[in-house]
């Protein structure tokens, strides 16, 4: 093989690491404390001597705000793309929380 001489910015391809994401996020919120969100993600990584990893991912949330309350119902979907498989992970979340040191 070459030499290869560096300045240490610049590595050789079989050195050379990839990753790539991305977020789409939308919220609207209603008049009377009502507010819907949703996210899009996507991910990716290759590496040098490790396998290539993807992540696909949606996120849908609606909140609502009562005083100094907050209530919330929230799912994540995230795919897992490995050379072993695809994984899917599902998640619910109910929330209640409080604002504290707020005047309303």
């Amino acid at each position: 093989g070459g030499k290869f001489f560096g300045d240490g910015l610049l590595l050789p391809a079989p050195f050379d690491t990839r990753s790539i994401f991305a977020t789409v996020s939308a919220a609207q919120s209603s008049w009377f404390g009502l507010t819907a969100r949703a996210t899009l993600r996507f991910g990716s990584t290759e590496a040098p001597g490790q396998p290539d990893l993807s992540q696909y991912g949606a996120e849908a949330a609606l909140a609502y705000a009562f005083g100094s309350f907050m209530a919330s119902v929230e799912d994540h979907v995230t795919t897992y793309e490995r050379p072993t498989g695809r994984v899917t992970s599902n998640l619910v979340f109910v929330r209640l929380s409080r604002t504290l040191g707020d005047v309303f």
